[in-house]
């Protein structure tokens, strides 16, 4: 469950990614690091931000940080807000993420649902 890609995704990053609860669920179960990061900085709560929310809950649930930001200083909520997921932006709002922060181009999450 160590194994990892060229860009230093897991297993869970990439369950995650495609919204696998089932998956998810295993490999939390078997272990897996809910706050396990890749070269980048990707966290699987930020792809599952992406994909479902019951996944991105799932995350949580295990530990994963909501206010976690990857190596561009992209928010949880900013790469949610960026894809057009409604209801995961609803749900981290309402756990306190912060629609404020910046990334290192000094957009918010405000700025990405706008685009």
């Amino acid at each position: 469950m160590s194994d990892r890609t060229h860009r230093g995704r897991t297993l869970l990053h990439i369950a995650a990614n495609n919204g696998q609860y089932e998956i998810v669920e295993w490999l939390l179960s078997l272990g897996a690091d809910p706050s396990v990061a890749d070269k980048e900085g990707w966290m699987p709560l930020h792809l599952a931000a992406t994909a479902d929310l019951a996944t991105a809950k799932l995350l949580y649930q295990a530990g994963a940080d909501v206010h976690a930001y990857n190596n561009q200083g992209c928010t949880v909520l900013r790469i949610a807000a960026s894809q057009g997921q409604r209801e995961i932006v609803e749900w981290l709002l309402l756990l306190g993420a912060d629609p404020h922060a910046t990334d290192e181009n000094g957009w918010t999450p405000i700025h990405s649902a706008a685009t």
